[in-house]
């Protein structure tokens, strides 16, 4: 109260606390100034104020089941589809690769935000060749010196031949930090083997910290 903290914060949340949201985002991947940071009063606020500037109506929102009632709830006033998936510890909380859609709703968003937020990373399509006896079931792409995306060829014919084995792929420069933001998860070295990255989802998208 002697420093005068004792009145109405402004409506955007501190300084300090903008200020270390800001760094955390940045540490994720995604950069912004602390000036774009909004702190909230409570979860439901914070959910609803998201949802309403993130949703139109029509569109589709991955929503984990079992759920959070206020998910569904702002998603009806908006007149958005939610588009459930099974949360399930032992693959990570990710939704399935099924016939519902989440898995594809998932890796469409996440390339959609590193779009929005990184836009410069996108610039070309310089391909990225494997190495190993499945190398031919690989496809990447270097789209730039921190972007590259990989995707699953023929994966019935991999199968078949019994999956990924020891094939890996170099990743640019020798780099070793970097991060798949479908996943959420970090690359083990900078020549994944590709029985790993791709364990998950037959796709990745790899960024390395702006």
């Amino acid at each position: 109260m002697r420093d005068g903290h004792n009145g109405y914060a402004p409506s955007p949340g501190i300084a300090p606390a903008r200020e270390a949201a800001a760094a955390d985002l940045a540490a994720r991947g995604v950069p912004v100034s602390p000036d774009r940071v909004l702190i909230t009063s409570g979860t439901s606020e914070g959910i609803e104020l998201a949802l309403t500037a993130l949703v139109d109506e029509g569109e589709e929102v991955l929503v984990p089941s079992p759920t959070y009632p206020l998910y569904t709830a702002v998603l009806a006033k908006i007149g958005a589809r939610p588009a459930y998936y099974r949360t399930d510890p032992s693959r990570g909380w990710l939704p399935d690769v099924d016939a519902e859609g989440a898995a594809k709703l998932l890796v469409t968003t996440s390339a959609l935000r590193l779009r929005r937020y990184r836009p410069e990373e996108f610039t070309g399509y310089r391909p990225l060749p494997a190495d190993g006896p499945a190398a031919a079931h690989a496809v990447a792409f270097q789209r730039s010196s921190s972007l590259v995306a990989v995707a699953t060829r023929l994966p019935v014919g991999l199968a078949a031949r019994g999956g990924w084995g020891d094939t890996v792929l170099a990743l640019p420069d020798g780099a070793a930090d970097w991060h798949d933001v479908v996943t959420d998860t970090a690359v083990d070295g900078a020549a994944p083997r590709l029985a790993e990255l791709l364990a998950r989802y037959p796709v990745a998208l790899l960024v390395r910290p702006a």
